[in-house]
């Protein structure tokens, strides 16, 4: 027999899912879902935008200074292992032949951003967004003018 405080044939009511969780701030998406207001398209927009400061705030990156050399042999070691023809596990295998790709590129960034100082990282990729706001909404422009 049970010691249940809730007395026989009562239940006792659940937490809900969300319970000790802050909710996002009013407005905010639910985190994995995309934008609201655009759908994919948003979504799709801003991951490439993302992308394109990343790069930008590599190539900054690549070119300071203060980024020791073992940083930047990282970098062009992981350009030049994409660019090649050779591969770890070949292409025509479906998804473990981009897998491995991915993970070469995934562990080559993350050991150039380990071995830049801090300082170095944080302000080439504030240049790089300063950059993008430059720069202003390209990529949806040229949505716009391909499906109008």
């Amino acid at each position: 027999m049970s010691c249940s405080s809730a007395g026989p044939g009562r239940r006792r009511p659940e937490p809900a899912p969300d319970a000790g969780r802050e909710p996002p701030p009013s407005g905010a998406p639910p985190s994995g879902a995309p934008p609201a207001g655009g759908g994919i398209l948003a979504f799709l927009d801003g991951l490439a935008r993302r992308l394109a400061v990343e790069v930008h705030t590599l190539w900054l990156i690549f070119r300071h200074r203060r980024t020791p050399w073992p940083a930047k042999a990282a970098l062009v070691l992981l350009l030049l292992y994409l660019a090649s023809p050779v591969d770890l596990v070949p292409d025509v295998i479906p998804v473990l032949g981009m897998l491995d790709d991915l993970l070469v590129a995934a562990a080559a960034l993350w050991l150039a951003y380990r071995m830049t100082p801090r300082d170095v990282v944080e302000e080439c990729r504030a240049r790089a967004d300063a950059a993008a706001a430059r720069r202003g909404n390209w990529l949806g422009a040229l949505r716009r003018r391909f499906t109008e």
